[in-house]
């Protein structure tokens, strides 16, 4: 489960096999510790005020690197609405009852030029439901 802004290394995984190679300042990186879990850096540089430059997959590939690039969940949803016409919707549904919010996702694409709903589930977090709904919609892309 992923609570925070960033791609989690699997679902990074996942968005690369995709096609995902948009460029990020983030990216993953397993050797670090001694076990190979992944660690989430940030590219910076020496020089204070120097622009850094970011890297997308293929570059990193090209390089040799064994880093992969850890995009933002906003810029993973923009990717599949931008290159792959899906949609996440994710909405927000208040339970009077308990006093509770849940997070409900929601899939849109055209197939066969036709609109295709897919409800999904709901999630307690936000971040949680937008994670768990890129990994949904990258099961939508055509191979």
């Amino acid at each position: 489960m992923n609570k925070e802004d960033f791609c989690s290394y699997e679902l990074s995984l996942k968005l690369k096999e995709a096609g995902f190679n948009w460029e990020c300042y983030e990216f993953w990186d397993t050797h670090f510790s001694d076990d190979g879990t992944p660690i989430k850096i940030r590219k910076t540089q020496s020089e204070p005020k120097v622009c850094v430059m970011s890297e997308c997959n293929s570059i990193l590939d090209y390089i040799g690197s064994d880093l992969i690039t850890a995009p933002t969940l906003a810029k993973a949803a923009k990717w599949l609405r931008d290159e792959h016409g899906i949609d996440l919707d994710i909405v927000v549904r208040y339970t009077p009852v308990n006093k509770t919010k849940l997070y409900a996702v929601n899939i849109g694409c055209i197939e066969d030029d036709a609109v295709n709903h897919i409800y999904l589930f709901e999630r307690v977090d936000y971040e949680i439901a937008l994670s768990d709904g890129i990994f949904e919609a990258l099961k939508q892309i055509k191979k």
